[in-house]
């Protein structure tokens, strides 16, 4: 449910990312399958989807993990806003207790933005992350 609602907010303003230089892409922790179940079910505006089901690239980029991060309160408040938004729970594919965030990656392999979800359904707002982009590209 969370990830469709992230796809779901970024997808719309995939031209304006675009326009910056970036490109936008899904990374997972799921199979390769689950990856192209999800990006066929999603049909999101991206440049590209990838899956690491080891979660190796998640312990170095420092991302959480944790169950009361998916089920604790946070999560809960969360989980109303994404089904208010009509965002479905359908099916856990790969770590659900692992949380993600947005990495903004240079040419260069730089990284000088980053956003770690504390929980489940904690996203950055897009014009956050356009915002920290544009800085990032000036």
């Amino acid at each position: 449910m969370f990830c469709r609602e992230q796809v779901a907010r970024l997808s719309p303003r995939a031209d304006e990312f675009r326009a910056l230089g970036a490109a936008l892409h899904v990374v997972s922790n799921g199979t390769v399958q689950h990856l192209n179940w999800f990006m066929e079910d999603t049909e999101p505006d991206f440049d590209g989807s990838w899956t690491d089901p080891s979660r190796k690239s998640y312990d170095a980029a420092g991302m959480l993990r944790g169950r009361l991060r998916t089920l604790g309160p946070k999560a809960a408040a969360q989980g109303l806003r994404a089904a208010r938004g009509g965002h479905k729970q359908k099916g856990v594919k790969g770590d659900a207790w692992q949380q993600g965030g947005v990495w903004i990656v240079m040419p260069d392999g730089s990284v000088p933005w980053t956003y770690t979800n504390d929980n489940a359904g904690d996203h950055a707002d897009p014009d956050t992350i356009l915002t920290a982009l544009k800085a990032a590209v000036a």
